[in-house]
């Protein structure tokens, strides 16, 4: 059998997406300060030759000052501290952080097959445990948010993933290969939208609701205003 990808109508999602950005850039500007300066200083960390526990706390408090709309990123974990340290220094990570942290447009399809190579390594690593595709895209993207977006339930969401046939890639079902594809779509189309940052197009993505409620600010309106007619009618009659 072959390589099973990931395969979107592109000029769908180009208009889908430039339509979302119309909508929602303002919000994204009004945050996008915040977040990528808290996303650089956990990157930081992260890049670190080997981390204490201290870090691993430093990580939690700067992730907790995210909105919580941003707050995707599946990089702290409810588990033993001593088992995120080990995580945390891993050599595979620490190679995936290092190899994602250089990823430029100059090099982005040469690095992004590194990526999916190391990540191979890492699913297939019996002693590396609970971690699939949503974690480690997470982590991917906290180090270049240029680059990349985490991939996972709250950003590609079920209307999402229906209208674009999107099967699920992360989680049990981790595939490397369908993140290659996909990443490399998200890619072609931001350029063309001249969106600066994958991170931005996950904002997007995530405010998706399906094509027919795009219009959902207008349709809220009008049914605001049909609902203020019907009382004043109903004032009216009963006097």
């Amino acid at each position: 059998m072959g390589k099973e990808v990931v395969v979107m109508d592109k000029e769908r999602l180009r208009h889908v997406l430039r339509e979302l950005k119309e909508r929602h850039e303002e919000e994204w500007n009004s945050h996008k300060e915040q977040v990528l300066s808290s996303l650089k200083r956990i990157s930081e960390i992260l890049l670190k030759e080997r981390l204490t526990f201290e870090d691993i706390e430093q990580i939690r408090t700067i992730r907790d000052s995210i909105p919580e709309k941003f707050k995707w990123f599946n990089i702290w974990f409810p588990r033993d501290k001593s088992e995120c340290i080990n995580l945390y220094n891993n050599k595979k990570i620490k190679k995936l952080l290092k190899i994602s942290s250089e990823t430029d447009n100059s090099n982005f399809e040469t690095k992004l097959g590194e990526i999916v190579n190391v990540i191979n390594e890492i699913i297939n690593d019996r002693s590396i445990t609970n971690v699939g595709i949503a974690t480690l895209s997470s982590f991917i993207a906290v180090v270049n948010p240029t680059m990349f977006m985490p991939i996972a339930y709250n950003v590609i969401n079920k209307q999402f993933r229906i209208d674009f046939s999107v099967k699920v890639f992360w989680g049990s079902r981790s595939n490397p290969e369908k993140y290659l594809e996909f990443m490399k779509t998200i890619k072609e189309i931001a350029s063309s939208l001249r969106i600066d940052s994958i991170l931005e197009v996950a904002f997007y993505i995530s405010k998706y609701k399906g094509e027919n409620r795009n219009n959902d600010d207008i349709n809220d309106l009008k049914e605001k205003i049909n609902n203020l007619l019907n009382t004043k009618n109903q004032i009216i009659l009963y006097g």
